[in-house]
């Protein structure tokens, strides 16, 4: 019996008591003494000239890149020297990278100079359902988190505030039928809530367990909040009590989940993008300028279609495996607002407008490509949904995959969308892109139960 099966069988008790040990574990991860210091170095740096922020970052830039040349296989293979890149316009010299290029040469990505004990293993997904299992370091994940609570503190959001989580985490089994549908994480301040249980059915359910907590603060998938603002709507449901804060992450805020969360909870949400392989971030002041955090990583924005730019980004931080211009797979926007000087803004965030399924029961179920989260033999997959009875994912496979990896998906979608929807694997050879290049990762010939409701948004 593996750890998530002998989780489900705990009674919620307990189930919260797992929750808080794993919350007290990441806590001590990244909230740190260390951690403070670069939460107090980030906020000064926000303060400083054009100047100084350019200075900065072609500082940290050239350690970087030094740094993987001289300890990096793949870089040092690629007969680039040191003193080849001496400056941020030298950078186009070496290859952009993706996920396919990580994965094909994982060995090659592996600092050879850093401790064991300094790194923390990651994993990540993306549009294409392709996992990556990468290195980091404890102390880029400092890094990374110092920014992310850096956007935070610009709204008032104390550091530790407890929040209600509308996250993708699994934390209520799939097959649970009765409320509640969340769990705790005290030590990381999280009432964390089911995206997997959420329907017309259920939503009194939610509504009455933030009645009785009334956390000031919302933050998670902006589909996840929207879905639940608009089923409010519906039924005629709404807060004793107004949260202060909201904020999004980990997926593009689209206009309609916008206006349907403020519309339900009374707060203007604002929204940061990042990712787990912190390549680049950018972040929305309160002013609404979406800003790049030009101290956090190099981002370049290559012309896509005449419109929207490619996100390709260089870390500075993650001297384990580092990723020098790694394409995202994201698209935005760029924008000549200049509102705050030696910080460049974009106009939208266009990539990774994920889609969703609809269950057997209703539930609506977005961000499914956490299911190939650990699926290293999948090179890329599809999720095409005929009816609300069937599933048919679509694999094209590495040369490894094996009976193993289709049990474990089909375990990963039992544990997020029950047992009433039949899933069919099917191996192909490749998958049809769209008429501009991309894969679409979710195929859906179901009407959702919000698009009534996403048409009168937009």
């Amino acid at each position: 019996m593996n750890a998530e099966r002998i989780y489900s069988s705990l009674p919620v008790t307990l189930q919260n008591f797992v929750c808080c040990i794993k919350g007290l574990q990441i806590r001590r991860q990244r909230y740190d003494a260390r951690f403070l210091a670069l939460l107090n170095e980030a906020k000064n740096r926000v303060k400083w000239t054009g100047e100084q922020v350019a200075d900065y970052q072609a500082e940290r830039l050239m350690r970087f890149v030094e740094h993987a040349i001289k300890n990096v296989p793949y870089y040092a293979e690629t007969g680039i020297r040191v003193k080849d890149v001496r400056s941020v316009e030298d950078l186009h010299k070496l290859p952009v990278i993706n996920k396919e290029n990580v994965r094909a040469n994982r060995s090659k990505f592996i600092a050879s100079n850093v401790h064991k004990r300094e790194i923390v293993h990651c994993h990540t997904s993306g549009t294409t359902g392709a996992g990556l299992k990468f290195l980091s370091t404890r102390d880029a994940i400092r890094e990374q988190w110092a920014v992310w609570w850096r956007f935070r503190s610009t709204y008032g959001i104390p550091l530790h505030e407890t929040c209600a989580y509308f996250g993708g985490r699994s934390v209520v089994p799939v097959q649970q039928a009765k409320p509640p549908y969340c769990r705790f994480n005290i030590p990381c301040g999280q009432l964390m809530l089911s995206a997997y249980h959420l329907s017309g059915n259920t939503v009194s359910s939610y509504v009455e367990t933030l009645n009785r907590r009334q956390p000031k603060w919302f933050h998670g998938y902006p589909s996840f909040m929207s879905t639940l603002a608009q089923l409010m709507v519906e039924n005629d449901l709404a807060l004793d009590y107004s949260p202060k804060w909201v904020t999004t992450g980990s997926e593009n805020m689209l206009d309609h989940q916008r206006e349907a969360i403020y519309n339900a909870f009374g707060v203007t949400p604002a929204q940061s993008y990042g990712m787990s392989e912190a390549v680049a971030n950018i972040s929305e002041r309160p002013n609404g300028a979406l800003t790049v955090d030009e101290d956090f990583a190099y981002t370049e924005f290559v012309p896509n279609d005449g419109h929207s730019y490619r996100v390709v980004g260089t870390n500075f931080t993650n001297l384990a495996m580092p990723l020098i211009r790694y394409e995202v797979g994201d698209l935005v926007t760029i924008s000549d607002d200049d509102r705050m000087t030696g910080w460049r803004t974009v106009s939208t965030l266009d990539g990774r407008q994920e889609d969703s399924i609809v269950t057997a029961n209703g539930s609506v179920v977005g961000r499914l490509d956490h299911i190939f989260k650990d699926a290293v033999n999948v090179r890329e997959a599809q999720i095409y949904q005929p009816d609300t009875s069937r599933l048919i994912v679509r694999i094209v496979p590495e040369r490894n995959y094996g009976a193993g990896d289709e049990a474990a998906l089909r375990q990963e979608f039992a544990s997020r969308i029950g047992s009433g929807t039949l899933v069919q694997f099917d191996i192909v050879e490749s998958i049809e892109k769209t008429s501009r290049g991309k894969l679409r990762f979710v195929i859906s010939d179901v009407k959702s139960p919000m698009s009534l409701s996403q048409t009168c948004c937009k």
